[in-house]
């Protein structure tokens, strides 16, 4: 083919286009499409996705991947965090997005370090300081395991679908709840490995630990059964049915007393950590949503919810006499405490009450401006500061001496 016929071709096409007003059109369509979809996959971060290493860690296969294909600070900073995590000595806060990424905030200048993509259906987010791993469960992927010393990301070799999971931060060990096979297996947090695999007999859904001395408490929903886990030896030492549905439990401080809340009937158990005696049951006005036992332990707080209904109760742990029901109605969902105040989080009316420790008055109830399902306090100067995580994207940081928002940071 000669160049004076090329030529020919190309003045022909001028001419048509010149003179085809439908030719222009099209052309034109044809540009602002390819321009438009293109902004949209580049807004939506999807360009940035690593596809291939996402279906390799769907895959659960346990393969090593470099954690770099994974990062990214393009698309959305959140969507619909789910979970957190926190490395308070570094200023750090992990927040897990349902979306299928982590998003990693410097809490001190409030701006994104990163996003880490661990793809579908994550659920949980646990972050242990001595190995410096991040553990994300999720439905579909079992459990993935970041590692930021090696920069590296892989999955746990266990089944998918993980109904919940603990960390031991004495030993670094991950204790892992199986949705199928009713049991519980137990992760070395150094070499990544099975050690061992502890046979339930039941389907269990919460779990807690006791460091000292070293003990496993899980409880079951279906089986309304609670179950105690000797953490040195692996062995089922204790197992006791419950006369309600077990809802949350959790361990003092001390380490004297075991809580564990439920409902039909609305209730808070009290069992001793080692043999399992029964002390007492608190009978709670509501169904238990969450709870927050005193530093010094002679003061339990419980949320109670039900849809508006919801309300606080206050126990005297001294003589387990309930000391007053705090109206607050909506629902309560976290709970923290400070020098003098109690402050309760509701996510349904999007509001913080303050509560005074030693009078049991709400001193306050603040508007915020959105709602958030999630809260922690982290000491800085005087009281400290509320950090409070949305489900609609975004993140704010309260001082809690004035409940003033000093800083936001969303998409």
């Amino acid at each position: 083919m000669n160049k004076h016929f090329i030529f020919k071709k190309i003045e022909s096409f001028q001419k048509v286009f010149k003179e085809n007003l439908q030719v222009k059109k099209l052309v034109l369509i044809l540009i602002v499409t390819v321009f438009f979809f293109t902004a949209l996959l580049i807004l939506l971060g999807n360009i940035d996705k690593p596809k291939n290493y996402l279906d390799l860690l769907s895959q659960n296969t346990g393969e090593v991947l470099p954690l770099s294909a994974f990062i990214t600070k393009k698309g959305v900073t959140f969507d619909r965090p789910i979970d957190f995590s926190t490395d308070l000595p570094n200023n750090t806060l992990y927040i897990l997005n349902k979306g299928g990424f982590i998003t990693i905030i410097d809490t001190v200048e409030y701006f994104v370090v990163n996003k880490i993509y661990v793809g579908k259906s994550p659920k949980t987010i646990l972050f242990n300081p001595n190995v410096r791993k991040i553990y994300v469960s999720t439905k579909n992927s079992g459990v993935i395991i970041i590692d930021l010393k090696d920069e590296t990301i892989k999955t746990a070799p266990v089944r998918s679908d993980i109904k919940s999971i603990a960390l031991n931060t004495v030993d670094n060990k991950l204790y892992i709840l199986n949705q199928v096979g009713n049991e519980m297996l137990v992760l070395d947090g150094l070499t990544d490995t099975i050690i061992s695999r502890i046979e339930l007999g039941v389907e269990a859904n919460n779990m807690s630990i006791l460091k000292l001395p070293y003990m496993i408490y899980v409880s079951s929903i279906k089986g309304k059964i609670l179950k105690f886990v000797d953490g040195n030896t692996g062995e089922v030492v204790l197992s006791k049915e419950l006369g309600f549905i077990p809802t949350f439990l959790f361990p003092s401080i001390s380490a004297s007393n075991l809580y564990v809340a439920g409902k039909d009937p609305n209730t808070v158990a009290v069992f001793n950590v080692l043999t399992g005696k029964e002390t007492t049951q608190v009978y709670i006005a509501a169904s238990p949503r969450y709870s927050l036992l005193s530093k010094d332990e002679n003061t339990l707080y419980v949320a109670n919810s039900l849809l508006d209904e919801g309300n606080l109760s206050v126990v005297d742990t001294n003589d387990w006499s309930t000391r007053t029901v705090v109206d607050i109605k909506g629902t309560l969902s976290s709970m923290e405490e400070s020098l003098d105040k109690i402050f309760i989080l509701n996510s349904m009316y999007a509001t913080v009450s303050v509560l005074d420790k030693k009078t049991d008055d709400v001193l306050d109830t603040v508007d915020l401006p959105n709602f958030y399902n999630l809260m922690y306090l982290h000491k800085e100067e005087g009281e400290g500061r509320l950090t409070l995580i949305s489900r609609l994207n975004e993140v704010i940081e309260l001082d809690t001496s004035t409940m003033v928002v000093v800083k936001r940071l969303g998409n």
